[in-house]
């Protein structure tokens, strides 16, 4: 989440209700690795292959394409 946080120069509340909004949707899948400290789940979040291309373009609307 940092990662595309600062790619794309949102703050991290904003861009992990809309990556929810998106997975919701079934545009994005998401893993939950193992992990080895207590704490927040660190989910990896894909485009879903199935819908990349109609992903491609809400997710450039939800966090910032004016």
């Amino acid at each position: 989440m940092a990662e595309l946080c600062d790619k794309i120069r949102r703050k991290d509340v904003a861009v992990r209700r809309s990556v929810q909004d998106l997975y919701e949707a079934g545009y994005v899948t998401r893993d939950l690795p193992d992990q080895e400290t207590a704490g927040r789940p660190h989910f990896h979040y894909r485009l879903n292959p199935h819908a990349a291309e109609q992903a491609s373009a809400l997710l450039f609307g939800v966090v910032g394409g004016t």
